[in-house]
This record gives C-alpha cells, sequence and structure tokens, in this order.
C-alpha cells in the first residue's frame, strides 16, 4: 500500500508546487538584473577581485570598466560601490529612507562597540544618539569652542617652537588635547596623560576591527560560537579582551568627567550637556542615559581626532611639496592678519585663500576613501538594475574627489580651483564638504541648511586655525639629508587600511623670521604666567 501509494503522492505534492514555481519563475524573468560588475565564481564570487590595499584607487580603475554603480558578490554577500558623486547622492542621499542601515559586523558585536556612531544601525536609538551629538557640534555651538581651539593651537605653535623634530607627535596631541577638554572637561597637558592613553586604546581598536577582510569571522560568522582557547580563536580573545578594557576605560573617563563637572574644573562639555538633557527624557532610564553618554562622548573624540590629525599631517606634507603655494598662503596672512599679532577665528571671512586651501587639502587627502558603509534595508531599483536587501554600499569617495567631471586637472594640488573666477562664467568646482563628511540619512535639516556630519564645524574650524596659524609664523621645507641637500620627497599615504594615513617626514620647520618668533615667545611668556 505505502509503496504503490508513493507516486501517487508525489505527483499531488509536485502539482501542488507547480503555481508556486510558475509563479517563481514569472516573478524572476520580470526581475530587473543586477548592477554590472567583474563576473564572479561559484560560492566565492567576488573575492578574488576585492582589493587588499589601495581600496578607492582600485575600485576607482574598476569603475572605468564596469561603470559608476558596480556590483559584488562576495561568498554570499552583495556588495554596492558608488564611484561618482552623481551616484551616491541619488542613492544614499535621495533614497536615505533604505539605505541608512550599517553593515553587520561579528567583531563590533563581539567588542561590545555598537555604542559607536559610525557601527550603530539607524532607528530610535541612532537618532537619540544623534540629538545628543547635535547639540554639541552645530554651527553656533561650535562658536563657543573657539576659545579651546585657539589656546590649543597656540600651545602647538610653542611646542614646535621647542622639538619640531616631534612634530607629527605635536599634531596628534594638539588635537587629542582639544577633544579631551570639550568632551570630557580633562585637562591634558601631556602626551603620556593616563586618560590620553585610555582613548587611543579605543581608537586603535575601532580602527582595527574597521578593516575589511582582516578577520575570518566576517565571513564564517559561526566561528563565534567556538571558544577562545582553541587554536585560531586570536580574534575572540582579542575582541573580549578589547570589551573589557573599553568598557573600564568608559567608565573612568565618564566618572572623571563627572567628577571634574562638580568640582568645578570644567565648564559644559559634550558629557555633562547630555546627562543634564537626558533627564527630561522620561523613556530612558538611568542605565540607558549613562549608556548613551559614554557612547556618543567616546564617539565624538574617536571621529574628531581621526580626521583632524589625517588631514593636517596631509596639509604639513603637502606645504613642504608645494612651496609656491605656501608662499601664497603667508602673503595673504601678512596683508590681512599683520605681523604684529597670531590669526584668530575673526579673519577668516577675510581669507579667502586660507580657506580654499583648507578645502583643497581635504580633497587631495580622503580619510575616508570608501566613505561609512551602509547597509539596504530593502529591495532597492536604480536606473533599471535590482539592489537586493541587505546590501552593503561603499561610496568611493577616492573616486569623487578625483573625478575629471568635476574637477579640473584633478591629480593636481590647485587650491585656486575654490575660489571665484572673476570674469568667468564657471562656477567655483565642487566644494569637497559635499563627500568627506558622508551621505545619507546623517544630513539633518536645520534652519533651512543641511548639516552633514555632526562633527563637521569642528573639524572644519580646527583645520582652518592650525593652517592659518603655523603658516603665519612659521616655513615647512623638506628634510636635509645625510648629504647636507634637501631631500626628494612625494605624496604617499598607507593604502592598508579603511582610514588613509599620509607619510610623515622629519620636516625641516623653522620660524619665518626674528618677528614670528617673537609672536610664539610671547605665547609661551602668556602661558608660563597662567600656570
Amino acid at each position: 500500500m505505502t509503496t504503490n501509494g508513493a507516486p501517487v503522492l508525489y505527483t499531488c505534492t509536485l502539482l501542488t508546487l507547480l503555481p508556486s514555481i510558475w509563479i517563481l519563475i514569472r516573478l524572476l524573468k520580470k526581475m530587473p538584473p543586477y548592477p554590472p560588475g567583474p563576473k564572479a565564481f561559484p560560492i566565492i564570487g567576488n573575492v578574488l577581485d576585492m582589493p587588499r590595499r589601495d581600496f578607492g584607487g582600485n575600485f576607482a580603475k574598476m569603475r572605468d570598466i564596469h561603470g559608476d554603480v558596480m556590483y559584488l558578490n562576495v561568498l554570499g554577500q552583495p556588495i554596492l560601490v558608488l564611484g561618482t558623486y552623481k551616484a551616491a547622492y541619488e542613492l544614499l542621499d535621495k533614497r536615505s529612507v533604505t539605505l541608512s542601515g550599517r553593515p553587520n559586523s561579528v567583531m563590533v558585536e563581539l567588542a561590545d562597540m555598537s555604542w559607536f556612531f559610525v557601527f550603530k544601525n539607524y532607528g530610535p536609538k541612532w537618532r537619540r544618539y544623534r540629538r545628543a551629538f547635535h547639540q554639541s557640534f552645530h554651527a553656533d555651538a561650535c562658536v563657543q569652542h573657539q576659545s579651546v581651539q585657539l589656546e590649543a593651537t597656540r600651545r602647538m605653535l610653542c611646542r614646535i617652537l621647542e622639538s619640531s623634530q616631534d612634530l607629527s607627535a605635536i599634531l596628534d596631541f594638539t588635537f587629542a588635547s582639544t577633544l579631551m577638554q570639550l568632551v570630557y572637561g580633562l585637562e591634558v597637558t601631556r602626551p603620556d596623560d593616563r586618560y590620553f592613553a585610555m582613548v587611543e586604546r579605543i581608537r586603535e581598536v575601532s580602527e582595527d576591527i574597521a578593516v575589511p577582510g582582516r578577520y575570518l569571522v566576517e565571513a564564517i560568522p559561526f566561528l563565534r560560537y567556538l571558544p577562545a582557547w582553541l587554536p585560531g580563536m586570536q580574534f575572540k580573545r582579542y575582541a573580549l579582551k578589547a570589551k573589557s578594557d573599553i568598557h573600564m576605560i568608559l567608565d573612568s573617563l565618564h566618572h572623571a568627567s563627572v567628577k571634574a563637572k562638580e568640582e568645578g574644573c570644567a565648564q559644559d562639555t559634550v558629557a555633562t550637556k547630555i546627562l543634564e538633557s537626558s533627564t527630561s527624557l522620561e523613556d530612558l532610564s538611568h542605565n540607558e542615559t549613562q549608556t548613551m553618554c559614554r557612547g556618543v562622548s567616546a564617539s565624538a573624540y574617536i571621529a574628531g581626532v581621526e580626521t583632524t590629525n589625517a588631514v593636517t599631517h596631509a596639509f604639513v606634507l603637502l606645504m613642504a611639496l608645494h612651496p609656491e603655494i605656501q608662499l601664497r598662503a603667508q602673503e595673504e596672512l601678512d596683508a590681512v592678519v599683520g605681523q604684529n599679532r597670531l590669526p584668530d577665528f575673526t579673519d577668516r571671512p577675510h581669507l579667502p585663500f586660507i580657506n580654499a586651501l583648507v578645502k583643497e587639502v581635504l580633497r587631495f587627502h580622503i580619510v575616508l576613501p570608501l566613505g561609512v558603509p551602509h547597509r539596504t534595508t530593502s529591495g532597492e531599483v536604480y536606473n533599471g538594475y535590482f539592489i537586493p536587501e541587505g546590501t552593503i554600499v561603499c561610496p568611493n569617495v577616492w573616486a569623487m574627489s578625483r573625478d575629471p567631471d568635476e574637477y579640473s586637472d584633478p591629480l593636481s594640488f590647485k587650491p585656486e580651483r575654490f575660489l571665484d573666477r572673476v570674469g568667468e562664467s564657471k562656477f567655483p568646482e565642487r566644494d569637497p564638504i559635499d563627500f568627506a563628511f558622508g551621505f545619507g540619512r546623517r544630513q539633518v535639516q536645520l534652519h533651512s541648511t543641511y548639516l552633514i556630519c555632526p562633527g563637521r564645524h569642528l573639524a572644519d574650524a580646527s583645520l582652518f586655525i592650525t593652517c592659518a596659524s603655523i603658516l603665519h609664523v612659521y616655513h615647512i621645507q623638506p628634510p636635509i639629508g645625510e648629504d647636507g641637500h634637501r631631500m626628494k620627497i612625494e605624496y604617499e599615504f598607507s593604502t592598508e587600511s579603511m582610514l588613509s594615513h599620509p607619510k610623515m617626514y622629519q620636516f625641516d620647520i623653522k620660524p619665518q623670521s626674528a618677528n614670528a618668533k617673537r609672536l610664539i615667545l610671547e605665547c609661551m611668556d602668556a602661558f608660563l604666567a597662567k600656570e
């Protein structure tokens, strides 16, 4: 009976499934194709096509073959690389409702770093974090930070005079100390300060786990469930150690910030403003408020330090490579500021070439070549192509900064491209702020203007006052070699990680004149008198 009835059962099952199969086939036939991209192999997909370094440059070469919207599939994970500003704007800005997710990361979960703004998915918590972040870093709020930025910059000028060979470390410490004071209210005066070491540990971990392909567990997620003591599980031991360290650090910084406020040692900071504003939110428990405060504060520090450090290092290198541009900037500063004082923020509207120089440094050195990755939360159709749900979308910001349709002679360093062209109908070229600080729902409309990244105004102000101050009193030249001649230097940058850092040399940086040195020494005397 059972044997004879089997064919009938199979036939009935097939007849039942036929309509569903027919509907599926029709849907597949009607479904738009995926965007163009390199041919994928079975199972591994486009693993062999993924760059191992110089992500922006290598993807730009692939764009020339496959177009500005390129599709790849890596071990079943769809990836979309956007090679032009137009494509990124159309998808990440105009369709931000479905492209505001963040890629899922096993290492982020293991290290418990979802509090970091860059790793946080869009949703109610993201909006709450964004509002908390914005209240301290919108344009008007950043004006209140200028006194701290100005003092840190002038202390930097003094340190350079004392030890110009440590220029790279001095620049790093300047921005770190500025943000420590603004975010936590902690005055860090030495690079060996324990609080400085704490936040640097967080920064190192966040940069490390963001490197694509560094950890096998991202491609084979079930490995996360294996015991940490097994051979080959170094990633899990690393993540668990990082989790423990970071929790301790966030707690220590938070308590130190609250204590500094209570003792009257600090004015309003990012941390204290969040705590004060969150008391009115009835839907937040005490623990949730504390967690948000820790996360937003640390995010503000990490994001601010990474951007300003890398771009300022690039500025110094580019000035040494382009003495004629350095001279033009110094002539403008002499004409506007004069030789009897240092520049401040009130000079900015009167320094068009310095402003153009800051923009060109931002364009020329892209800190995040592939921007901040997004993830689709539902399927999308763009220009007749289907983008499936769960696709990781990467804007190739490096390619946008070198796009010949946007910039004349894009491989050359030319600040004048951002100056108004008197007598010409052609407008200045695209402002790099359009893409250097992110896309999508991270743009929030306030007071009829668009604020791109919540930390953009602070970073922009830091870059301006740093570049203007250094150029007003110092002259930057390539280092002198053992043979007594100027060394030949090149514009080189790291290409192994998601973040791009320029190569730093032992530059020959000296006061332009006896008068410039006098201005720096006067600053030193003023700081000593305060102490």
